[in-house]
This record gives C-alpha cells, structure tokens and sequence, in this order.
C-alpha cells in the first residue's frame, strides 16, 4: 500500500507538472499572440501618426500659400484705393476746370467772336492723358 501511495504520488507529482508545462505553454502562447497584437496595433498607430503629421504638414503649408496671397491682395486693394483717391481728387480738379470754363464761356458767349474747340492735356498719371476740350473763344477787339 506504501508503494502504492508513493507511486500514486510520483503520478501525481508528474501530472501536475504536465499540467504546469501545459499551462505554461498556453500562457506562452496567449503571450505570443498578445505581443503580435500590440506590435499590429502600435504599426497601426504609426501609421496613423504619419499620415495625420503629413496633413498637417500640408495644412501648413496650404496656410501659409494663402496667408501670402491674402496679404498680396491686402497690398492690392491699398494700392487701388490709393489710387481711387488719387483719381477722385483729379475728378474733381477736372470738374472745377470744366466749371470755370462754363462760367467762362456763357461770358464771352455774349460778346461777338468765333467759338473753336481745342484739347488741351491736362494731367498725365502712369502714361494716361486726360484730355479734355475747350473753347477758346477768339475776339476781335
């Protein structure tokens, strides 16, 4: 009976330790699996990383191509109001011109002479002449 309670034993003894290599294996294996999911998942992560840091990269440099041409427009419509300014000043230089030589020409109207038209420049701005036509009133005297 002793033996078979020490052979029962060894059994016992061998069996457990079949069961821990089994387990253990399987535990290796869960492992194995887990490591193979992670280094997937952290490949997958650094895929995303990189494709997100390269549309950012373009993002910023899509901001920065529109940054300059908002500022070249900015320079622009500064440059064209200067310029309306410019041409609303002369504008009215030419009205009250215009307005003198009405005023001039219902006076001498009303002597006796001949009427001839003439153009005359009377600004020149980036290569444009404004013309604009006159009366000139000849009288005998």
């Amino acid at each position: 009976m002793v033996k078979r309670k020490a052979s029962q034993k060894k059994h016992s003894k061998e069996e457990s330790l079949l069961n821990l290599e089994s387990e253990k294996k399987t535990s290796e294996a869960e492992c194995q699996e887990l490591r193979q999911r992670l280094d997937a998942e952290r490949k997958n992560v650094e895929s995303e990383c990189q494709e997100l840091r390269q549309r950012l990269q373009s993002q910023e440099n899509e901001n920065k191509k529109l940054k300059s041409e908002c500022d070249q427009l900015r320079e622009t419509i500064e440059s064209q109001e200067k310029e309306n300014k410019m041409l609303k000043s002369e504008c009215r230089k030419l009205r009250e011109t215009i307005g003198s030589v009405e005023i001039g020409r219902k006076e001498v109207s009303k002597r006796k002479g001949s009427d001839k038209m003439e153009m005359k420049e009377v600004s020149k701005r980036k290569g444009k002449s404004t013309l604009i036509f006159l009366n000139i009133i000849h009288c005998d005297v």
